[in-house]
Parts: C-alpha cells; sequence; structure tokens
C-alpha cells in the first residue's frame, strides 16, 4: 500500500542533492534532500478560523505559499517570506502588492504554516483549497527582490539558485502592472507569457530575457525597471 507520508525520491541532479553524491563543499558526502522537503501540494477545508497547514515543508529557509479556493471562483493568493508573510499578492489581476494579515500569520520549522481566521482567498468556512508551497533551495526554488535602477535595456541581477533557471516570474510591488514570465522552452528570448492573462506569448521584438547559474537579465521596456521601484522574481530550476 502506498504511503503518502513517506520520502519516496530524493532529488538527484544537482550537488549536495540526492544522498551518496558530493556535496557543494570539499567532496563531502551530502545528506538526502527530498522533493517532500522542498515543495507541497496540500489540499484542505477553510474553517474561518486559525488552523495549521501542517505540509512539512520548512518555510524558516524561505519560500513561497500559492494557495487557490478549489470548488468556487477565487482568486489566486500568492504571500512569501521575502516581502514578507502579512503581504499578498493576487495573479489574476495586476494589482500592486498588499498588506494583508488575515491570510498567513506564521511559517513553522519543518512543519509549514498557518492560516488566519476568516481570509477570503484562503481559508473561508466550508470552502475546498489547495496550497502549494515552495522552499528556497539550490538547484529548486529562489526569490529575488531588486529595486529598479532607471537604466534602459537588458539589466542583470545576481540569484541564489546555484542553476540557470528554467521559469522566471517577475512582478512590480509598488502599483499595477503585468505579471511577465519568461520560460527556457518560449521560441526564442524575444518572448514573454503574461500570467494574468490567457493570450499567446508576446513578441518583445528584441532580447527582454537570459539567465545563468548566478544570474539572470530582464529588459526594462518590457518588466520595468524605473529608479526606485521594487520588484520580485519567483525563479524556478
Amino acid at each position: 500500500m502506498f504511503n503518502w507520508n513517506k520520502k519516496e525520491k530524493p532529488f538527484a541532479s544537482f550537488g549536495g542533492f540526492g544522498g551518496g553524491g558530493l556535496g557543494l563543499a570539499g567532496g563531502a558526502i551530502s545528506a538526502k534532500t527530498y522533493v517532500d522537503d522542498v515543495f507541497s501540494t496540500y489540499l484542505y477545508e477553510g474553517s474561518s478560523t486559525a488552523q495549521p497547514i501542517p505540509n512539512g515543508v520548512d518555510l524558516t529557509e524561505g519560500g513561497l505559499i500559492w494557495i487557490k479556493k478549489r470548488d468556487t471562483s477565487g482568486s489566486h493568493s500568492l504571500t512569501d517570506t521575502v516581502t514578507g508573510i502579512n503581504k499578498n499578492l493576487i495573479t489574476n489581476n495586476t494589482n500592486s502588492q498588499a498588506t494583508d494579515a488575515d491570510r498567513i500569520t506564521t511559517v513553522s520549522s519543518g512543519n509549514g504554516f498557518t492560516l488566519y481566521g476568516n481570509g477570503t482567498n484562503v481559508n473561508t468556512s466550508g470552502d475546498d483549497f489547495v496550497s502549494w508551497t515552495f522552499r528556497k533551495a539550490p538547484g529548486f526554488f529562489d526569490i529575488v527582490t531588486y529595486t529598479g535602477n532607471g537604466s534602459s535595456g537588458l539589466r542583470s541581477i545576481n540569484h541564489n539558485l546555484g542553476s540557470t533557471p528554467a521559469f522566471i516570474i517577475i512582478k512590480y510591488l509598488d502599483g499595477g502592472s503585468q505579471w511577465y514570465c519568461w520560460h527556457k522552452d518560449l521560441t526564442s528570448k524575444n518572448y514573454y507569457i503574461l500570467l494574468n492573462d490567457n493570450g499567446a506569448q508576446g513578441n518583445a521584438g528584441t532580447q527582454v530575457w537570459d539567465a545563468t547559474d548566478t544570474t539572470f537579465s530582464i529588459h526594462s521596456g518590457v518588466a520595468g525597471n524605473g529608479t526606485g521601484e521594487n520588484f520580485v522574481a519567483y525563479l524556478f530550476a
């Protein structure tokens, strides 16, 4: 009988993952890191009262919580530990990041997070929800915040993913803006997709994205780079 709580498969393709291989430093044997340690899909029913979501992911390491109502209409709610767990972004609109303490109150060491009481899009009594949790980890996921510097063209920004990102989501935090995304399998680096829109990929007519194992680059004419403007980038290996 399959045991849903058993850690089934460790990472095997990056240094520091998979056990038995060489770690990142000094050739030491690294401990196993399982997919369960860094990612969770967790189903729950809303209660309109504070409730823990014990998904086994240690979010004190940093990460992203993405929640969606399943049985009725409702917005996609994103909260991350870098910009603040009292903050909220909604992927199906272009709104700025909002301060909202009625959603997530705490993150736990090794055991997920706790929902506040009556959070409309995350904990309404009797409604069914799904949460996707991504922990920051080399070779898996990273969160980067940066401030615009007003430069034009491609701008390079450091990350700690430890590998070249395959998918990047960028959102301007201070005001209304599109959710710009780049994926390695788009037609070329001239193309992008909008997370908040159902249209086909767009062609900017010039290179708008690039990435290495230490940096990612964005074009100011697409994602924006105004002086003093604040952005968040979610990077997936």
